[in-house]
């Protein structure tokens, strides 16, 4: 009966590697081996309950069934993923061996007992029959009686030995019926309890292992920060575990829904999830798919990756999905910042590269446009059409200021600019740009310190924003212009923030996201060029302040930008002058001019002779260099491009002119900014000009520096120049 019921159990737990490698024929045949031994250990379970009248039949079929409803239920809870509940069903297996082999034992020492009633049953009776039949017969009664004694001294003993034996089953312990004692057929049962022992003890071995496969993994699941999820055949969560603390939402929220269904955006028009689709109603596994979703109960939008498999009972029939989930929000995040940073990165360079070479065009057109106009025999018409290509070029100017200014590499000129007389002459200009069904409100929030920025260009900013809130207004409202100290808890505490509001129709989540980048615009073709915003937070971020944007649909947008204060040493601004400047002609002096664009090289060679200063050129620094070191006309100032081709540029050809003809003026021009000039270029007052180049601040600065310096090179410094 013993080696019945261990079968029987063996077989039960062999269900469980079948459905582990989906061996669905294996589970048929093993279905028939469990029916067959179940009903061979029911009729053991009756010759048991014949050979023990004693026994307790019933008890033990009852704890036979209950072990058989244990291992059931252990196999629902390992399929269903419930390691808490297949842990205790463990143990009810356990108990439920326990409860067999305990009733089988008590039932065979209740029948042991009969031995004991026969034997003094014996005694009783010969020594009846001694006083009946005499002492031939007692001779004879004693001998039985010996004979009998033997007889039970030989069987009684292995029986205690197999009683005990069975008793001691469940620790594995077999070693008080391993001697070879009492009959062949007691030998042969202690052999094979033996072997049913090991057999026992391998399974306990495996079930402890297994137990603590089961402890590992449930604490590595407690430390995960991966989120547990599994859906039924609709696709709909039916468990969720995470832990909420971890991840700052509530996942009983989504228990009932399908993913697509909790996603952000429309799954059916994304190819991505269309793909995703397909993977699930085919039932097939699928990893990484990464999605964004507005999940219920936390702060922001979250992005998941998810991984999942299929789940199949041992019929075949699809149950759901199980799989994992990891909240990659912040990763996300990095890299879109990333992605943000090396796109403003190689805009800022195309930006700086087209400004440069745009320039120079410009340069080309001013200067020849601008002797043009000079020439005094050209008629009215002439020099209005002159006058208008002027206009073009000045325009074309502020393009390239404001592509710089994108890139961060306009040269900005930052100045104390108090915060009331900026913002009076500001409304002046706002005010002739704004219709009559806009009500405009300028106010400051207190007595305000000073900031330290570039004026114009804090004015051009500003306007870039008001001329954005008016077009978001075509049918009226309301704009304000608001200035204040920036919050503590702001970026910059030791700033004045500007507020420009309107009560425009606002924006959606999406263009927020869009607003700043270069050439986003949501205007028609024609109106807008995608670069105001842009250009804005460049000017901001360049300044040392900070932008902030407030907007949702229907309830108007906010743009905030900070600027830090003004030291209290610091100057003011120095308004212009009414009246122009004097305009010097040169007195024939001879200037190095160096430029590597053919045409701006023609243009500039025209400017200075028309200004009276006689030319020498050169296409680059070594040129340049080789021209003073052997030239025999005195030469006065040198006036060189930046960035040129070849190894040495303006500023080290400046570098090397400083060391080997002291003295020597040096004047720069560039397209670029003078962030990319040497530092000590900068700190011996090398002027930069910027292109294009108006005739009148060329004059200006060649007076100053021709002035400043007495140094010509040419026959007397040909020595030193030398040395």
């Amino acid at each position: 009966l013993q080696t019945a019921v261990s079968t029987y159990s063996t077989l039960l737990d062999s269900r469980q590697s079948l459905i582990a490698s989906r061996d669905f024929r294996g589970l048929q045949a093993l279905k028939e081996a469990i029916e067959t031994s179940r009903a061979d250990t029911d009729e053991r379970l009756q010759s048991f309950g014949a050979l023990y009248p004693n026994a307790d039949v019933e008890r033990i079929g009852d704890a036979v069934q209950a072990m058989s409803d244990a291992q059931a239920a252990y196999l629902r809870d390992v399929v269903a993923g419930d390691v808490i509940s297949a842990t205790r069903q463990q143990s009810a297996i356990a108990q439920t061996r326990e409860r067999v082999d305990s009733a089988i034992a008590e039932s065979a020492s209740a029948g042991a007992t009969d031995f004991d009633v026969i034997r003094a049953d014996l005694g009783t009776l010969s020594n009846d029959l001694s006083f009946a039949i005499g002492l031939a017969i007692t001779i004879m009664v004693i001998a039985s009686m010996l004979f009998l004694a033997m007889i039970l001294f030989s069987v009684s003993r292995p029986l205690g030995q197999l009683f005990h034996a069975i008793d001691g089953l469940d620790q594995a312990d077999s070693e008080a019926f391993s001697q070879d004692q009492g009959p062949s057929e007691f030998r042969a049962i202690g052999r094979a309890l033996d072997a049913l022992a090991k057999r026992v003890r391998a399974q306990r071995s495996a079930e402890d292992q297994l137990r603590q496969s089961e402890t590992k993994l449930r604490q590595f699941a407690e430390c995960s920060t991966d989120v547990f999820w599994e859906t039924g055949a609709d696709h709909r969560y039916s468990s969720i575990q995470m832990s909420g603390a971890q991840t700052g939402v509530d996942p009983s929220a989504s228990l009932g829904r399908t993913r697509w269904e909790l996603a952000k955006g429309d799954p059916d028009s994304d190819p991505i999830w269309r793909r995703h689709l397909d993977d699930m109603q085919n039932r097939r596994s699928f990893r990484d798919f990464l999605y964004k979703t507005p999940m219920p109960g936390a702060e922001v939008d979250r992005w998941w990756r998810v991984n999942g498999s299929p789940m199949i009972d041992q019929e075949g029939r699809f149950l759901g999905y199980r799989g994992t989930a990891t909240d990659v929000t912040d990763q996300v995040a990095v890299a879109d910042q990333l992605r943000q940073s090396q796109s403003r990165d190689a805009i800022s360079r195309l930006s700086g590269g087209v400004a440069h070479d745009f320039n120079n065009l410009l340069t080309v057109l001013q200067s020849n446009l601008e002797l043009l106009q000079r020439r005094g025999e050209l008629k009215a018409p002439l020099r209005e059409m002159l006058a208008r290509c002027i206009r073009a070029t000045e325009r074309g100017s502020r393009l390239t200021r404001r592509l710089l200014t994108l890139g961060q590499h306009q040269s900005l000129h930052p100045e104390r600019t108090e915060i009331a007389s900026f913002l009076g002459e500001f409304g002046e200009l706002v005010c002739r740009t704004m219709p009559s069904s806009i009500q405009l409100s300028i106010e400051t929030e207190g007595a305000l310190p000073a900031i330290h920025a570039d004026h114009a260009m804090l004015q051009d900013a500003l306007l870039n924003l008001v001329i954005n809130a008016r077009d978001a207004m075509p049918e009226g409202g309301r704009l304000s212009i608001l200035a204040k100290r920036a919050g503590k808890t702001s970026p910059c505490p030791d700033s004045v923030a500007f507020e420009i509001a309107d009560t425009g129709d606002g924006m959606p989540a999406d263009i927020k996201e869009k607003v700043f980048e270069p050439f986003f615009t949501t205007k028609g073709v024609g109106h807008g060029s995608g670069l105001g915003l842009s250009m804005v937070r460049g000017f901001v971020e360049q300044s040392g302040g900070w932008i902030a944007l407030e907007s949702a649909p229907g309830q108007g947008t906010k743009i905030t930008i900070a600027l830090p204060m003004a030291c209290a040493e610091e100057g003011g601004r120095q308004e212009p002058s009414e009246t122009p400047r004097a305009l010097h002609r040169g007195s024939g002096e001879t200037i190095l001019l160096v430029e590597d664009d053919d045409d701006v090289r023609s243009s500039m060679e025209s400017i200075l002779l028309y200004l009276g200063y006689a030319v020498r050129s050169a296409s680059n620094a070594e040129e340049a260099l080789r021209l003073l070191g052997k030239t025999r006309t005195p030469i006065a100032l040198v006036i060189s491009d930046l960035v040129m081709p070849g190894d040495l540029h303006g500023d080290d050809l400046a570098a090397i002119i400083g060391e080997r003809f002291v003295g020597l003026p040096v004047v720069l021009m560039s397209g670029y900014a003078e962030q990319g000039i040497r530092q000590d270029i900068l700190d011996h007052d090398v002027p930069l000009l910027t292109k294009p180049v108006a005739t009148e601040s060329l004059q200006q600065v060649l007076h100053d520096k021709l002035n400043s310096s007495n140094v010509t090179i040419g026959d007397s410094l040909d020595a030193h120049s030398h040395s």
